[in-house]
Parts: C-alpha cells; sequence; structure tokens
C-alpha cells in the first residue's frame, strides 16, 4: 500500500512540476498523459516530458503560424495611410488585429496606439449616432 501512495505522490509532484514550467493546467497535461500512454509510470517520466514538450513546441509553433498569418493580413490592408486624429503616418499592429476588432488594427507613428482606441471609440460612437468623442482632423471617409 505504501508503493502506490508514493506511486501517486510522484505523479501529482510530476504533474505539478511540468505544469509550471510549461505554463499549462495540470488538468490539460493529465489529460495530454492519459490521451497517449493511458497509465503512469513513474520509471517513464523522461518519455513523458519528452511527449509534453513536444507538444508545447507543436502549439508554439500553431501560433507562429497564426501570427505570420495575420501579419500578412494587415500588411495587405491595415487602415488610413494617415493617422484620423493627427494626420501622422500610420502602422500596422497585429495587437489590435483580431476576430473581435473585425478591422486591421495601426499605431499612429507620432502619438501610438492612443489614436487607434480613440478612432475605435469614435467609431462606436458614430455607430450608435452619437457625436465623435474625439475631434478627427482626417477622417478615413476622406482619405479613401
Amino acid at each position: 500500500m505504501d508503493n502506490k501512495l508514493s506511486k501517486k505522490d510522484n505523479f501529482t509532484n510530476f504533474i505539478a512540476k511540468t505544469a509550471k514550467a510549461l505554463s499549462w493546467t495540470e488538468d490539460k497535461i493529465k489529460e495530454e498523459l492519459r490521451k497517449t500512454f493511458g497509465i503512469y509510470d513513474p520509471n517513464n517520466e523522461a518519455q513523458y516530458t519528452r511527449h509534453l514538450n513536444l507538444l508545447k513546441d507543436e502549439e508554439f509553433q500553431n501560433n507562429a503560424e497564426e501570427k505570420e498569418r495575420r501579419r500578412k493580413m494587415a500588411n495587405e490592408q491595415y487602415g488610413p495611410e494617415k493617422c484620423p486624429i493627427c494626420g501622422a503616418p500610420t502602422k500596422p499592429d497585429l495587437d489590435w488585429y483580431n476576430k473581435y476588432s473585425k478591422v486591421p488594427g495601426w499605431t499612429c507613428k507620432a502619438i501610438g496606439i492612443r489614436h487607434f482606441l480613440w478612432w475605435r471609440a469614435n467609431n462606436i460612437r458614430r455607430y450608435r449616432g452619437e457625436p465623435l468623442a474625439f475631434p478627427e482632423l482626417y477622417p478615413v471617409e476622406e482619405q479613401a
């Protein structure tokens, strides 16, 4: 019976240590191990670690591919050439280009992301039929 408790403690410690190292939840690690190996064997911890590291690398690669895809999309069309608020040139900002914003993100080269956020706030107010919160010197419609 002591041997079973020791095995369980080893498993718990291995899961906690690996979760911290990979920045994954313990449940995710348990599920991945269960899918691939079925049962836990303390003698196979090196094999488990290699397998989990490969999964983490694969996840990282998928994220890199998604970021590259977003970068290409942003470069194809990333918004206005001039900042609508101040008129300075703009550049793409991938951090603000996602499935929720539905518009390519950009950064004002003079001020930064603040003007993009002001412009987004103005678009929301425009959609609601409310007066603009921030003055726009170069409205996007006039730049087209």
